[in-house]
């Protein structure tokens, strides 16, 4: 996820520096940050290609889906 804007997301409307914390000790952490223009944002996006999901103990689907 990448905030564009890095003084309005973390002034302004400070949603980044809540994300952050929320996100400590996950896997998504790595893929957050706030920046300011869109050259960061693309440079950003191609080092950080999609990881693939960290498998949970407990899944609905595999619970009440059949799956």
């Amino acid at each position: 996820m990448v905030f564009l804007d890095r003084h309005f997301w973390c002034e302004e409307k400070p949603v980044y520096p809540l994300l952050r914390q929320l996100a400590e000790g996950f896997q998504y952490a790595d893929f957050l940050t706030a920046i300011d223009t869109a050259e960061e944002a693309a440079a950003f996006l191609r080092a950080h290609p999609p990881a693939a999901a960290a498998t949970a103990p407990w899944s609905y689907c595999d619970e009440y889906c059949g799956e």
